[in-house]
């Protein structure tokens, strides 16, 4: 009579093939879904890249979608352009996301450390640039 011990090696030891083959199948089946995404991921980035980027116009700027980084050192400098020359309309957050195309936790960052530094200023949901002071308002 067998042991019990001696049962389970034997189902493991007759099991194991069966195991080793459903794991291939399953590596198999993995590489196939892999390279299924890969392939579907190349063509829509070729597709991204033969075609030109969206251009809006807003508000008599031009802007351009992009999926690329803005260069470092860029996004602030473009920033407080954009409100200097909304003049007296100034812009919203939202306004300064869709004409740049920057993200909107990046320009909420920047429009805050402009705010902070005193060249641009918050009036409702809109800034603006901060007006320049006459010769007469210093004392």
């Amino acid at each position: 009579m067998r042991t019990l011990d001696s049962i389970i090696a034997a189902s493991a030891n007759a099991l194991q093939p069966l195991i080793q083959e459903a794991f291939e199948a399953g590596r198999n089946a993995g590489r196939a879904e892999a390279d299924d995404l890969r392939a579907k991921m190349a063509a829509l980035i070729s597709v991204g890249q033969s075609s030109p980027p969206a251009v809006a116009v807003s508000r008599g700027v031009t802007t351009v979608a992009s999926d690329e980084r803005a260069t470092q050192g860029s996004v602030k400098p473009k920033i407080a352009k954009l409100i200097a020359d909304s003049g007296t309309s100034g812009l919203t957050p939202g306004e300064i996301t869709h004409i740049t195309g920057f993200k909107a936790n990046t320009v909420r960052g920047t429009i805050w450390t402009l705010g902070r530094e005193g060249s641009i200023v918050k009036r409702g949901s809109r800034w603006y640039p901060r007006p320049v002071p006459d010769d007469d308002d210093e004392l």
